[in-house]
């Protein structure tokens, strides 16, 4: 046989056999790691039996060749689903930001070699597969997301800052139409007078037929996922069909920026991702009436909302030249705002700029980040990258944002596009930990945007590569799920079985309570009381004129602290009405 015959058939035979060996190790090391529930990071030997290992790698090597005999070039897919599941696995036991970004870095070699023939012939999927693939891994990731949130409701883990707060605004939205709290500075106030927000009306009808605190938190979810159906319009109209579709449908709905940002545990902010998708597709369909009204809509979220429109005005000017609607945008946001600024510095409590005291010289207001990008960009880069106690925590949150997009938003030659990623230089610029953490809501809009760019690039890509960086960005996101939400749907459903008597308890308890009482009650008991015109935290109401004191003392929720209160209700003449082990204790005011 020649030996140019001889390398070619041996090189062939180490290819298939390679990949065929890794699909095979994968498969069961996930399987390995499914078996064991200690922590893999300290254990690296304990609980693995030898024999059990070489047996499921045995099997699933030869489950390989059985797919490769009937499906041609399978082998590579298998390998890559092989690993996506074994590093989903590994993401959510290992809990790290390093271990993420060396899976990422192995994922994306994986891919990029499973891809690498132009040439390779992949399944087409039909448009009703496409349809029912992604309704059903959306609706997948969706039940998560809804479970975690309502968990947390009944688990009694949401606290009053931020979602007792709400509760009690839309109790008071319902019985008097005014967005009123007395949770949230400790005294009747209007919540409009801390952020403007008239777009947090649009969930009152629904408050209004389910008036509990979770329905609130069903809502939040409810409006995130509702942008799904925006986005895929906007995908279809750019042509992107068939896997990529799907895929990209995974990346939205799996997305662990929009799932975690729910995670503590509403906002108003959640309706960005709804109004801006819309209005992104109402503006690609050349609609203008209904692209302005869901830029209203926008505006009407919060007063800091109008930076989203603006910086969407300006990509309009630089890449479709559209300068009419495009001042129209601006001129309605810029109103808007100075608007919201009159009302909050007039009627409320001023304009929140002190999360940016960093980038602003004393005097020079909002303006004063300008000056600073402007005068002085090594300080900015600086504060871009650096955080106060020199952590990789800004350098992270960047990660979290872009490697589930596979890095999309920033692949284009058209370099006006990347006008819609200055609104991430926002939450990098400050020192306020929150706005650089996925976990609180200072990231929808940015998201949301994201998303969308990703869509406008991955359109120019010629098939393969819509194919590749689909398949590379859904698994990332996958991965990225794996470690970030996983663990937490988890932890929740183990914490309500457990303890389901114990809250059931618990709501009994709280529901004896009449309505017309007033109450100061400990930060993660308020939401489930917030239905009165008067409740309290007690950390912050130390005036002791409530006619219940309800103190938590369940032992991961600060007990030592409510025990200490309940003495200062005892000196004040407050009689213990009720009482339960490692659960609640409420006191009753003294008899006038």
């Amino acid at each position: 046989m020649n030996t140019d015959k001889l390398k070619r058939f041996f090189g062939v035979i180490s290819d298939k056999f390679f990949i065929k060996f890794f699909a095979a190790w994968f498969l069961s090391s996930a399987f390995t790691m499914l078996s064991r529930s200690e922590d893999i990071a300290l254990t690296p030997f304990s609980g693995v039996n030898i024999a059990v290992f070489i047996a499921l790698f045995l099997s699933s090597f030869v489950f390989c060749m059985a797919i490769e005999s009937k499906i041609k070039n399978s082998s590579k897919i298998v390998m890559t689903a092989s690993f996506t599941a074994f590093a989903c696995l590994l993401a959510a036991k290992v809990n790290s930001m390093y271990m993420y970004i060396a899976a990422a870095i192995i994922y994306f070699l994986i891919v990029k070699y499973v891809f690498a023939e132009k040439s390779q012939k992949y399944v087409n999927l039909s448009k009703r597969t496409v349809i029912v693939l992604s309704v059903l891994l959306t609706a997948l990731f969706l039940y998560i997301s809804l479970s975690i949130s309502v968990l947390r409701c009944v688990t009694y883990s949401a606290p009053n800052f931020d979602f007792g707060i709400f509760c009690n605004m839309y109790h008071n939205m319902k019985t008097h139409l005014l967005p009123v709290t007395t949770c949230e500075r400790d005294t009747v106030l209007s919540h409009f007078a801390v952020h403007i927000s008239p777009a947090l009306y649009v969930f009152l009808p629904v408050y209004a037929v389910f008036p509990y605190p979770v329905t609130v938190a069903v809502c939040q979810i409810a409006a995130i996922y509702s942008g799904i159906i925006p986005f895929m319009l906007i995908a279809k109209k750019h042509n992107i069909t068939g896997l990529p579709l799907v895929l990209l449908s995974v990346v939205f709905a799996a997305s662990p920026v929009l799932i975690g940002g729910c995670m503590f545990d509403f906002h108003e902010n959640c309706l960005l991702v709804p109004f801006l998708m819309w209005m992104f597709f109402f503006y690609e369909k050349k609609k203008a009436i209904p692209t302005f009204i869901f830029a209203l809509l926008t505006l009407l979220v919060k007063e800091d909302a109008f930076i989203y429109i603006i910086v969407f005005a300006v990509y309009v000017i630089f890449t479709e030249r559209e300068i009419k609607k495009s001042a129209g945008l601006i001129v309605m946001s810029a109103a808007y705002f100075l608007f919201a600024c009159y009302m909050l510095k007039t009627y409320g409590t001023g304009i929140m700029s002190g999360r940016f005291d960093s980038m602003i010289q004393e005097g020079d207001g909002l303006l004063g980040i300008i000056k600073t990008v402007v005068m002085n960009p090594g300080y900015t880069i600086k504060q871009i990258f650096i955080t106060e106690d020199d952590t990789p925590k800004k350098l992270f949150y960047f990660c979290q944002l872009v490697f589930p997009l596979a890095f999309m938003p920033f692949m284009t030659k058209k370099y006006s596009r990347l006008i819609l990623v200055l609104p991430v230089f926002l939450n990098l610029l400050t020192d306020y930990t929150y706005q650089y953490d996925i976990f609180f809501q200072y990231s929808f809009g940015i998201e949301t945007l994201l998303l969308y760019l990703s869509l406008i690039n991955i359109k120019d890509m010629p098939e393969d590569k819509k194919r590749f960086t689909s398949v590379l960005a859904s698994g990332l996101t996958l991965i990225m799920f794996s470690m970030i939400i996983t663990p937490q749907y988890i932890a929740y459903r183990k914490q309500y079985s457990e303890n389901k008597e114990l809250y059931k308890k618990m709501d009994a308890v709280l529901e004896e309570i009449p309505e017309e009482k007033s109450i100061a009650a400990s930060a993660f008991l308020v939401p489930k009381l917030t239905n009165r015109d008067k409740i309290y935290e007690t950390f912050y109401h130390k005036t002791f004129d409530t006619d219940f004191a309800v103190l938590d003392i369940r032992p991961s929720y600060y007990a030592n602290e409510s025990y200490e209160q309940a003495e200062e209700y005892e000196k004040a003449g407050y009689n213990l009405v009720f009482k339960e082990e490692a659960c609640i204790m409420i006191y009753e005011a003294p008899k006038k």
